[in-house]
């Protein structure tokens, strides 16, 4: 006879939720079953208002307020009230206690990764207000402009712009303000030793929750170099046109007066120089230099001074005296700063000169004359510009020569 088994009852397995509730049930009936059920219910209420305590707390947090403390003094009377509920309290407040240090661990480390961030980086870093006073820079920003930060904030970078950038590039960031568009732009910052650099400065804004503009984050790039590379291959792009222009003028041009004319208007404006003139070395007592040709901004500069080639006179002693007894070009990279140039300085700065050349007209070894050439322009007339310029002044001795 074979027995047959009656089928056992299905166990339904319990997961991690019916077991909480189930440990919660247990505590619940062992605490009515001591206490009573009036200070259970006095209990848990007083418990639950300690939960929206630990929430208050948590929102406070986010507007500067640590959690701790709130939620401490939210959970303290509840776990003194209901004893059984005092192992459930201490585990909260163990886990919200480590979650706290996770998040200052990772406050702290954001902030320094920006502090190394701001540091470190080879462009200037600021911050502004929603109306452009700025508020924070990096060491990099007060290295472009050649100040200290208590002279860039506020209104400080404004100061520092350059006199002819200042109010195109307050127009413009004033414009991307009103409509809270990107800016960026390329402009001068003139630092307190006269030097200036360029930059190319950058910004978005930054937006509240709510959209409305609350400042502003952005960059400055020194481009300095760019600038002088791109104004140096300008200018040599310029006097190679010079040069063409000036040779088809020798070949097309028979007469001297006509062709020296020709020849210095091109080179004011094909060559956005500021003045050029063409004179003779004269054997005369004094050795004097008669100007025979002159083009663009002169302003009687010309009339004004007196030139010579002689060694032992005062009128001699400058670029046109210099360049004639040598026979090479003499440089005046900078009007103000050049001692050769001492006794013209106020005439050439007064119409707008800030460097010039000087190159010999040279006839079988023999110098006979110059030609001179100003630049509205500091520093101007590289090697490779000299070097262009040279052979246009020695086509035109040999062009002179020709005529003659």
């Amino acid at each position: 006879m074979v027995a047959v088994r009656a089928p056992s009852a299905q166990v339904e397995p319990r997961g991690p939720r019916k077991n909480a509730r189930a440990r919660a049930q247990r505590l619940l009936i062992t605490a009515i079953g001591r206490y009573g059920i009036g200070p259970v219910i006095v209990g848990v209420t007083i418990f639950c208002a300690a939960i929206s305590a630990a929430a208050a707390g948590m929102v406070a947090d986010f507007v500067g307020h640590s959690i701790l403390p709130h939620i401490y003094h939210g959970i303290l009377i509840p776990a003194i009230a209901v004893p059984p509920m005092a192992a459930l309290v201490v585990k909260l407040v163990q886990r919200l206690d480590r979650a706290e240090r996770r998040i200052s661990a990772a406050l702290l480390s954001s902030e320094s990764g920006f502090e190394t961030l701001t540091r470190i980086s080879p462009v200037g870093i600021f911050q502004t207000d929603a109306n452009g006073s700025a508020l924070f820079a990096n060491h990099r920003c007060h290295e472009i402009l050649g100040i200290d930060e208590t002279r860039m904030l506020g209104a400080g970078w404004v100061q520092a712009l350059h006199p002819d950038d200042r109010d195109r590039v307050l127009t413009e960031w004033q414009a991307s303000v009103a409509v809270g568009l990107p800016f960026k732009a390329e402009y001068r910052f003139q630092r307190p030793d006269g030097s200036v650099v360029w930059v190319l400065g950058q910004a978005e804004a930054q937006r509240s929750d709510g959209g409305e503009i609350i400042g502003y984050f952005g960059t400055l790039t020194d481009i300095t170099k760019n600038k002088e590379n791109e104004k140096t291959l300008q200018r040599t792009n310029r006097a190679l046109a010079v040069v063409s222009q000036c040779n088809e003028a020798l070949v097309r041009i028979t007469d001297e007066s006509d062709l020296l004319s020709a020849i210095c208007r091109i080179v004011v404006e094909t060559g956005r120089y500021r003045m050029a003139w063409v004179g003779f070395a004269e054997n005369d007592e004094d050795k004097s230099v008669r100007p025979a040709a002159m083009w663009g901004y002169d302003y009687g500069y010309l009339a004004s001074i007196r030139l010579s080639w002689s060694e032992s006179k005062r009128s001699g002693q400058g670029p046109a005296g210099i360049a004639i007894r040598s026979g090479r070009p003499y440089v005046v990279r900078d009007v103000v700063s050049d001692p050769i140039f001492v006794g013209f300085r106020n005439a050439a700065l007064s119409r707008g000169y800030h460097s010039l050349i000087v190159m010999p007209l040279t006839n079988r070894s023999q110098v006979f004359g110059l030609m001179a050439i100003y630049s509205p322009d500091t520093h101007a007339f590289d090697d490779e510009e000299v070097g262009l310029l040279t052979t246009l002044a020695d086509n035109l001795a040999y062009g002179i020569t020709a005529i003659r």
